[in-house]
């Protein structure tokens, strides 16, 4: 505060009056940024006290309920401690086990048990011991007869009874583990599972009443064997409720407790709290009133910066570090627009990759589609009644490198059934499905199916396009309708199965032609078949996902000679329930593993129930091994 200065002549009392208003102009702008800084520590400490005594409160308020819990867990550890201690030493006292009575249980759950020994009625009925059915083996049961309280123990076809006053458990102090709080603050009673009252410390509970607390209604609606809830009060304010389901035993234990009584120690606690934040108030407003100017600075950078966080602007940072308890506020403001700014640019990597996935599902769906196209359910015309051709089909993936199909003569009435399998499974796979398919298609339109230049081409076209990386097994059965024969070729494909005739007179067997993929060889070697059917017969085409599957965990393949067994004992049955068994006990023995591979099944089905077998003819060709 500067001294004005005098001019010649000044009167004195006219410079005392000017020093007189600038002190108290001085000291007046002081008092103002006091009071504004005093104020805004004294709501900063009462949001931080509330906030901590919020949160003492929570840890009390949780400490209270486990303590009261632990109490009861207590009590029901003791109990089941007494019963054993009572009566386990008595089981090897002999034959009655030094029971008050035994009793030997009827021939039905129902029917009456029949003393053996003691001085208890010589027949009782469950419900006269206050149970509808039998106790449970090796458990620790209360009964009641009378007004007499009983532990019972079924052991085998005998049930022992031991008269122990169970009720007087609990009132003896330290019996069963005491309490953690006085009688008069909590409500203990005992309850079988059978609705039996064999204990409360207050008149106010009796057999009577105690079903209709609230607590036992909670017990019976939630069906847990242990709980703890809040119970709104009347006038004496809400209760703390807690059941435990005594293990072991046919015991239930509840116990009630008032919250104020049960909360006592924290309100304490709360009002010494609130009497000491006061006090550090108080010292923490004296205590600014000097330093408030330098607070002043580090506050307005700081509310800017929350403007430009609101904004979304995370680039900026405090400069300053803060005076005081400011540090940490200056400090948190500054991790927090770090993290700010880390979470966007994670937030933008994640719809980055969000999209690339939907991308990818979309081609997916794209190439799936695009499969379907060629995957045709086959179909044959109604002059065909004799002849059926049924499928199954499962993808291991979005696509599949399994691929099939069907094509009828319509001048010859003869039929060719195509089945492959690419290497793998999944986009690669199913590319190489559509170039087979649009292939066999071409063949059809053109110059008809030759298999052994259709597995050709399809060979030419995997060694000039795959290099040695994919191959196919390719098998083609034609079945000319005029000689009743089946011409295959194979391509390093499962061999299928045959079964000639019908029923019991069926014979099934493997046709064996040994050869390799295609994609391997330049020039490779097919396996060629003319087989002599009778008029009803059956043949079995199948991709290596049905025969090479493994269980969960590995272990073996379910195996060719396991699908035999399956294909033979269908010899009865309908084609559809054949296949229906196929891939139902396929699945049975993954015991839920993921198929490793797309799984393929064609049957292709001949039934003439008017003619009889064919006998076949004796010749190389004729045979399921014979090669043309």
């Amino acid at each position: 505060m500067s001294t004005p200065a005098l001019k010649p002549g000044t009167p004195k009392k006219k410079l005392v009056a000017r020093l007189k208003t600038r002190f108290v102009a001085f000291w007046t702008l002081t008092r103002l940024i006091v009071a504004v800084v005093a104020v805004a520590v004294v709501v900063a400490g009462t949001l931080a006290g509330v906030a901590a005594f919020e949160i003492l409160y929570a840890n009390k308020l949780r400490d209270t309920w486990a303590i009261l819990y632990l109490d009861l867990e207590r009590q029901a550890n003791a109990a089941r401690t007494r019963l054993a201690e009572s009566c386990v030493p008595r089981l090897d006292q002999g034959p009655t086990g030094g029971a008050t009575a035994t009793y030997k249980l009827g021939a039905t759950p129902t029917s009456p048990i029949e003393r053996e020994a003691g001085s208890l009625p010589k027949k009782l009925r469950w419900f006269e011991l206050g149970l509808k059915l039998s106790p449970r083996p090796d458990t620790w049961t209360i009964v009641r007869y009378g007004d007499q309280s009983f532990v019972a123990f079924l052991s085998g076809k005998k049930l022992y009874l031991w008269q122990e006053d169970v009720g007087g458990w609990m009132t003896k102090k330290g019996a069963v583990g005491g309490s953690a709080i006085s009688a008069a603050h909590s409500k203990f009673y005992l309850v079988t599972h059978a609705g039996l009252l064999i204990h409360s410390n207050t008149p106010e509970i009796n057999q009577s009443t105690f079903a209709q607390r609230p607590l036992v209604a909670a017990f019976v609606k939630r069906n847990l064997t242990n709980s703890q809830i809040e119970i709104p009060g009347g006038q004496a304010g809400p209760v703390y409720g807690f059941y435990l389901e005594i293990s072991g035993t046919n015991l239930v234990l509840f116990a009630e407790t008032s919250k104020a009584k049960a909360l006592g120690v924290v309100w304490e606690l709360g009002k010494r709290f609130s009497l000491i934040l006061f006090g550090l108030l108080v010292s923490a407003v004296t205590l600014v009133a000097l330093p408030a100017t330098m607070l002043l600075h580090p506050i307005r950078e700081l509310s800017q910066l929350a403007v430009h966080i609101g904004r979304g602007d995370f680039s900026r940072l405090p400069r300053n570090k803060g005076f005081g308890e400011l540090g940490p506020l200056v400090e948190s403001f500054r991790t927090m627009a770090q993290r700010l700014t880390s979470r966007d640019q994670a937030i933008g990597k994640l719809m980055e990759d969000r999209m690339a996935k939907l991308r990818m599902a979309n081609e997916l769906a794209i190439a799936k589609s695009l499969q379907d196209t060629f995957l045709r359910v086959p179909n044959l015309p109604a002059d065909h009644p004799e002849l059926k051709i049924m499928m199954r089909y499962q993808a291991a993936d979005e696509c599949a490198g399994d691929w099939y199909a069907c094509h009828f003569d319509e001048a010859s009435g003869d039929v060719t059934v195509a089945i492959a399998d690419v290497s793998g499974h999944g986009v690669g796979s199913s590319m190489f499905t559509a170039i087979i398919a649009a292939l066999f298609d071409e063949r059809v339109e053109t110059v008809g199916i030759a298999p052994i230049e259709l597995m050709s081409s399809v060979n030419d076209r995997l060694r000039n396009l795959a290099l040695d990386k994919i191959h196919v097994t390719m098998q083609i059965i034609t079945w000319r309708k005029a000689e009743n024969v089946l011409v295959v070729t194979n391509a390093g494909h499962p061999f299928p199965l045959l079964e000639s005739g019908h029923g019991v007179e069926a014979s099934v067997e493997l046709v064996k032609l040994r050869s390799m993929p295609l994609g391997v060889e330049a020039e490779p070697k097919f396996g060629v078949a003319t087989i002599k059917v009778p008029a009803s017969f059956r043949l079995l085409l199948y991709t290596d996902g049905l025969i090479e599957g493994r269980p969960t965990g590995g272990g073996s393949i379910y195996g060719s000679r396991r699908l035999r067994r399956m294909f033979t004992e269908g010899a009865s049955r309908d084609g559809e329930q054949v296949l229906d068994a196929i891939v139902s006990s396929w699945t049975s023995y993954l015991s839920g593993a993921p198929a490793g591979d797309d799984l393929c099944i064609l049957l292709l089905e001949r039934r003439v129930a008017s003619a009889s077998p064919e006998a076949k003819p004796d010749g190389e060709d004729e045979t399921p091994a014979a090669a043309a």
